[in-house]
């Protein structure tokens, strides 16, 4: 009996970490939306978005979206066409087929081997103030980065 009822503890642990990770709102392929969007839960878009989206959780582009807005949310990931600057709070993750241009800020980013990226990435401080650049704006180095 105490194992039966350590098991549906468990399963229910299980279900409610799932359900905190789906997407409560979909923006599917069919769809084409502009202007400002809120989402108080995670969301997942597939159609077309132009904008301004402003998320207080996650937000999933997935590889059929072609999102031209500007992104504020908890996390990105990022699968599909992103024109405009993304703010999150913990992460910004570009997965292979992302096509992402724009200003990037976050805690963190990861960008996958196959993900096309252009622009500027901040990692925490201020995204007015990048750090290293001149007062003029202009960059005097690259950076290039390999896998193996």
């Amino acid at each position: 009996m105490v194992l039966k009822d350590l098991r549906t503890r468990a399963f229910r642990a299980e279900a409610i970490d799932l359900a905190e990770t789906r997407p409560a709102s979909f923006i599917d392929a069919g769809c084409e939306l502009s202007g400002t969007l809120r989402f108080r839960e995670n969301v997942r878009i597939d159609g077309h978005v132009e904008g301004e989206l402003l998320a207080d959780k996650d937000v999933e582009i997935g590889p059929s979206a072609s999102v031209h807005a500007n992104l504020h949310c908890e996390s990105a990931v990022i699968r599909g066409e992103v024109r405009g600057d993304v703010e999150a709070v913990r992460t910004i993750t570009f997965h292979k087929g992302a096509h992402v241009h724009g200003q990037m800020k976050a805690s963190a980013i990861v960008i996958e081997e196959g993900a096309q990226f252009r622009g500027t990435i901040v990692i925490g401080g201020d995204a007015r103030d990048p750090v290293g650049l001149p007062a003029d704006g202009t960059a005097s180095g690259a950076a290039t980065a390999k896998s193996s």
